[in-house]
């Protein structure tokens, strides 16, 4: 593989440190609303099974981009609390990123009836239906949204307990 393209629309990684802290925590709160709304429209009455599998796809992609801004609060300020948040979230949903990674790459289409092996969308969660009838929960809008508000929380603790400690020296 070469060298990765410079995206022209990336800002410029000389941010001070207040003004990288302040996008991180603005983008966090942007992220964890997405979340819930595609949270709340998986679980409505109203919605069909189609709008659910959608709806369900975005949470999926909203919840990996708070993860990724915890990930950047972690390297780019050296953030040990963000990295530990980050950690305790991925200890409670180690299959998050993998199944970002099969939905944003098409690694897997499930093209199956519902119910057939591999993963399976079911309105409010995706599950990964194995052999011998094993399931496991990859994500669940019925409980994630939670594990997602404390990561969010954690994440401004850390970013706002950097501020201190800088105003500190």
């Amino acid at each position: 593989m070469g060298k990765r393209k410079k995206n022209p629309l990336v800002a410029p990684s000389g941010l001070a440190d207040s003004e990288l802290r302040r996008r991180l925590d603005a983008s966090a709160e942007f992220w964890l609303g997405a979340a819930l709304l595609t949270a709340q429209r998986c679980q409505s009455l109203e919605s069909t099974p189609e709008s659910r599998t959608i709806d369900l796809n975005f949470f999926v992609v909203a919840a990996n981009r708070i993860r990724n801004v915890a990930s950047a609060a972690a390297q780019r300020l050296q953030s040990a609390g963000a990295s530990e948040a980050l950690a305790a979230f991925d200890r409670r949903w180690p299959n998050l990123q993998n199944l970002r990674q099969v939905e944003e790459h098409v690694l897997d289409p499930n093209p199956g009836p519902p119910g057939s092996m591999g993963i399976n969308y079911f309105g409010d969660f995706t599950a990964f239906l194995g052999p011998s009838g094993r399931v496991e929960y990859l994500v669940d809008v019925r409980d994630t949204p939670e594990s997602l508000r404390q990561l969010v929380r954690d994440i401004q603790d850390a970013l706002h307990d950097g501020v201190k400690r800088t105003e500190q020296l």
